[in-house]
């Protein structure tokens, strides 16, 4: 881009009339998100020693650590690139690629987990039946794909204004251009939402790892779609890190539910026939 354009992305950003309080606010919502995920870690990290620390290496143990503890090295990156002391071109845009690209690989990890949970309820629920199995199963696939997808096109097109432009009191690095597909992105998670639980409300009503997890991402995701489309160019990314700690969040409490209550059985035989207490095992009735 030429300095031209770069101001007037500048301007438009509200960064080079950093005087006012309100101009960085994206800094303060990585900041509240990082405050968060902190304070969310406190609340379960009891639960994490108890369930989690002295067990055996497994699957559920290896997912849960990535999950919990790459979100605390992504966002601290991610305040460096915000708040950092003049960072140059050169090294804007590696600490971009690896914290859009650890937080989508979070996001789409944390929803991919979340939903197949869910989808081996939902099976359970409709009795193994294998149209809703591989049905929900494509979808998740090609919404982890177009998703995967648009983070790849985003990060190829990013541009950052150069130091030489920037006023002293300026920190951090600042994208100029970079292709409009977070709104894609969000937007996927919204429709595989909608699609999944059109005609599941048993599952709402019945399972409590279920709504937990979807609504809070479900009200994140509309919440960015709505700022990406409607909101000044300045705020767009206003709630990005917050969804994530939100998926990191809602997973990991999954996550140590179901080791909590590993050696717990429901058993599904039919809809009137279901133990509300437990909600991580199941053993599956034999067909009629």
């Amino acid at each position: 881009m030429d300095p031209a354009s770069i101001v007037t992305a500048l301007e438009e950003m509200r960064v080079v009339t950093l005087a006012h309080s309100d101009s960085k606010s994206n800094d303060s919502d990585t900041v509240c998100a990082f405050s968060l995920l902190v304070y969310d870690y406190s609340l379960t990290f009891s639960s994490e020693v108890e369930t989690m620390w002295g067990a055996d290496w497994s699957t559920t143990k290896i997912v849960y650590l990535l999950v919990r503890y790459v979100p605390f090295v992504d966002i601290s990156t991610n305040l460096y690139a915000n708040l950092g002391l003049s960072p140059s071109d050169a090294l804007c845009h590696p600490l971009y690629s690896a914290t859009i690209c650890a937080r989508t690989g979070m996001m789409v990890f944390a929803f991919t987990v979340a939903k197949l949970v869910l989808i081996l309820r939902t099976w359970a629920i409709w009795r193994k039946n294998n149209f809703v199995r591989y049905g929900l199963g494509v979808l998740l696939v090609a919404a982890c794909s177009v998703m995967c997808y648009c983070v790849q096109k985003l990060l190829e097109s990013m541009e950052f204004a150069p130091i030489a432009i920037m006023p002293p009191q300026v920190r951090g690095c600042f994208i100029t251009h970079a292709a409009s597909l977070w709104t894609y992105v969000y937007t996927i998670i919204l429709v595989y939402e909608t699609i999944r639980t059109s005609n599941s409300v048993l599952i709402v009503s019945l399972y409590r790892d279920g709504i937990l997890a979807y609504v809070p991402i479900f009200l994140s995701s509309v919440a960015n779609v709505l700022i990406s489309v409607v909101g000044p160019l300045g705020y767009r990314n206003l709630l990005v890190v917050t969804s994530q700690v939100v998926h990191v969040t809602a997973i990991t409490r999954i996550l140590l539910n179901i080791r909590r209550n590993a050696t717990t059985t429901v058993s599904v035989s039919n809809y009137g026939e279901t133990d509300f207490g437990t909600i991580s095992e199941f053993t599956f009735a034999p067909r009629r």
